[in-house]
């Protein structure tokens, strides 16, 4: 998918050291980015934003340039 937000808040090449599906399991920090979610990864809306929960790990949609990516995020139902 190529798709053109400039969504920046969690962006930038050095927020992309794991570009692939599992990456929660080596224990991201917030501010990193994955190119996919894996299967197990649920949809959780909180107040109309819609994140993605995956072990304990949330991810929103963001983007790398025009690349669709997954960005790590706080727990938003804290």
């Amino acid at each position: 998918m190529n798709v053109n937000q400039n969504w920046n808040a969690y962006t930038g090449a050095g927020y992309r050291p794991y570009p692939y599906a599992g990456a929660a399991a080596r224990g991201l920090a917030v501010g990193a980015t994955v190119a996919a979610l894996s299967a197990a990864a649920q949809p959780v809306v909180v107040n109309n934003q819609t994140y993605y929960s995956d072990g304990g790990t949330y991810y929103q949609k963001c983007y790398e340039g025009t690349e669709v990516s997954y960005c790590v995020v706080p727990n938003p139902n804290q």
